[in-house]
């Protein structure tokens, strides 16, 4: 994540118009295996779950959803596990893991108003973008923390993946309709 994030960095200095970001191969491996583990828990089978949820404990699965920043096909893939093996399951739930989904749940709260904002930005401006202001963008210290680096959404720039290159806005998109709605539907209704 720290490798994308100077990545970002670099390019938003940069002059062009569409700029694009790869999403390092081993971090694109990992999206790939945490869907795969999340696809066990698709048919209620308690023992899956028991796997998967052995794999990326609810812990590891918060903290990478901490830094996972603007990487959205990451974020995809944690709340796709986050709804397959600990939200929509056929095993009782416990009170402390209760609490970690809650947590969870905000940090989708979260990531909703960030996108409820965008969009509010690109309807106010008539426009299918937003403009921004570049300095103002990822202005950084050197001596500051490169987690702390700022990511302005509405830049526009594509995520390369394996699957082919994307505008980052697709990507949010897909993250909130795709993921995070069936997700909170599954917390708060199952």
């Amino acid at each position: 994540m720290l490798e994308m994030k100077n990545l970002y960095k670099d390019f938003m200095k940069d002059d062009k118009y569409l700029q694009e970001i790869q999403i390092p191969p081993e971090l694109g491996y990992t999206i790939e295996y945490i869907k795969l583990l999340a696809t066990g828990g698709e048919g209620h089978n308690s023992t899956t779950e028991a796997i998967a949820s052995d794999r990326l404990p609810i812990d590891d699965l918060i903290s990478n959803l901490e830094i996972a920043d603007f990487c959205y096909p990451l974020k995809s893939s944690l709340i796709y596990f986050m709804d397959s093996i600990y939200f929509d399951i056929e095993k009782d739930i416990t009170d402390d893991n209760i609490v970690k989904m809650f947590k969870v749940v905000q940090m989708i709260n979260d990531d909703l108003e960030k996108f409820f904002e965008i969009e509010m930005r690109v309807r106010a401006a008539g426009k299918g973008t937003t403009p921004v202001k570049r300095n103002n963008a990822v202005e950084n210290d050197d001596d500051q923390d490169p987690n702390e680096i700022k990511v302005d959404i509405n830049n526009n720039f594509n995520m390369l993946t394996a699957f082919g290159s994307f505008p980052i806005v697709e990507l949010m998109e897909h993250y909130v309709f795709d993921v995070c709605y069936p997700a909170l539907k599954n917390f708060f209704i199952c």
